[in-house]
């Protein structure tokens, strides 16, 4: 029971920073939802997600003041900015900004330049559904070469098949059983290889965005 009692005050002791860094977050949100152009409350904001190392939240609420967000927090807004599809025309509203709000000119030139350049980019690597790797080309051969050996087998074995009850030759139940076990193999085989090729494709499927660097911090 000690043991059990020692390894919750443990748990406890690991909970209590996480807990504390949300009710500063979540008081700081209230303070600039309340006043959305008070800029010490957004420095604050800004001011926790940097010391918590997530630097693209730490531009967002940052970004109003020049000088204050570093380049690597600027850069990982604007590609955050990219990835949610924000530009000039909804970013007052993803800042917590009123319609009509002045932005600074460098927060513009960052919406129109480097945002919408990662937007661009992103869109382009949503058309393409995965990556292309020479494990794909292979699988995907394969299931080429058993599938079209499958279908050669097949259409070879009801020509016989009709020729010989044509030209009135007894099928030989011998060759009816080899010929459907290699149809059905070959299409065994096809149905693995496909089975990969999808696999792979889910394997190297392009996903928007770096998960290291984009939060589902979005209120």
């Amino acid at each position: 029971m000690a043991g059990d009692n020692s390894h919750d005050e443990v748990m406890s002791e690991s909970e209590r920073p996480r807990d504390a860094n949300r009710l500063r977050l979540d008081a700081l949100k209230r303070a600039v939802r309340a006043a959305p152009t008070n800029a010490a409350a957004r420095l604050a904001l800004a001011e926790v997600y940097r010391e918590l190392g997530m630097p693209d939240q730490a531009g967002r609420w940052g970004a109003l003041s020049d000088g204050w967000a570093t380049d690597v927090e600027l850069d990982r807004f604007a590609r955050q900015l990219g990835a949610s599809g924000i530009g000039p025309d909804n970013i007052r509203p993803f800042l917590l900004l009123p319609a009509g709000a002045k932005l600074p000119a460098s927060l513009e030139a960052l919406v129109a330049g480097p945002a919408a350049t990662y937007q661009r980019e992103l869109a382009t690597k949503r058309r393409a559904e995965w990556v292309d790797t020479p494990s794909l080309r292979i699988a995907q051969r394969v299931v080429d070469v058993f599938a079209v050996a499958a279908a050669i087998c097949s259409l070879g074995t009801v020509l016989i098949v009709y020729f010989w009850t044509v030209g009135g030759v007894e099928v030989s139940p011998t060759f009816a059983r080899v010929a459907g076990a290699i149809v059905l193999l070959l299409a065994v085989i096809a149905s693995i290889a496909f089975a990969t090729v999808l696999r792979i494709r889910r394997r190297n499927r392009i996903v928007p965005g770096e998960p290291s660097v984009y939060t589902t911090d979005r209120e």
